[in-house]
Parts: structure tokens; sequence; C-alpha cells
């Protein structure tokens, strides 16, 4: 797939999957990056939260037959984004520090296990309707 229909594919699957996901006052967009701000090897969201804005970086070498589930599986991250905040408060409160950071870290891995399983079934059943 070439450049320009590897951002119609982006771009159709933010249409529709804002919609789905009932995102409808969130400002989302998108660019294609060569490297992401947090080293994700495919994709990522920086979220600005008060001002229901997000960017999704997806990464040039995201295989092709992956775009549309990392649109979802980053979308998703909107709505996992504020108990994340509220557990690390928590974390931050009750744990020393090495402690934290181990729990943060257990925290990220198993949220982007359940948003990439969560992602990969919405767009299998999509694909299954049509």
């Amino acid at each position: 797939m070439n450049k320009k229909e590897k951002e119609k594919v982006v771009a159709d699957a933010m249409i529709f999957w804002q919609s789905k996901l009932q995102l409808y006052n969130w400002q989302i967009g998108y660019e294609f990056v060569d490297k992401t701000n947090t080293g994700s090897e495919y994709g990522n969201i920086t979220i600005v939260w008060d001002q229901e804005r997000a960017v999704i970086e997806v990464c040039n070498k995201c295989p092709d037959d992956c775009l549309e589930s990392l649109i979802v599986h980053e979308m998703l991250h909107i709505y996992t984004h504020t108990n994340n905040i509220f557990i690390s408060e928590i974390i931050t409160q009750l744990c020393a520090p090495k402690i934290k950071t181990i729990l943060m870290s257990e925290l990220l891995l198993k949220e982007n296990i359940m948003v990439d399983k969560i992602a990969r079934i919405l767009v299998n059943l999509r694909k299954e309707k049509e």
C-alpha cells in the first residue's frame, strides 16, 4: 500500500470509529511519523483531556492490515485515560517510588493488552458485518 492509500485507510477509519465510539465532541487528528514520541512500535495517542483533543501518531512501518486496529486501539485509550490518572494518584500516595514504578509499568502493560484485544474484536465484528 502506498502512502496515499494508507492515508485514506486511516482517514476513513478515523471518521467511522470516532462516530461508533461516540467521541463526538472530540477533535482527533492523526499524523504519520517515523517514530512515536513514546517509542511505541506502531502508534501512540497524545490526549489533551481538558480540551477534548487528541492526536494519533501512526508509524510509517505499521503493517497495512493493522492500520484500522491501531486507530481503534488509540481511540480506546481516551476512555481508559481517566482511570489511569485516578489509579496513578492512588499508587503515588500509597507506594514507595520503586514500587510505584513497577506498578505503573504493569498497569500500562495490562491496559494495552486489554485495549488491543477490544480493538481487534471491534474491527473483526465490522469485517464480519460487511
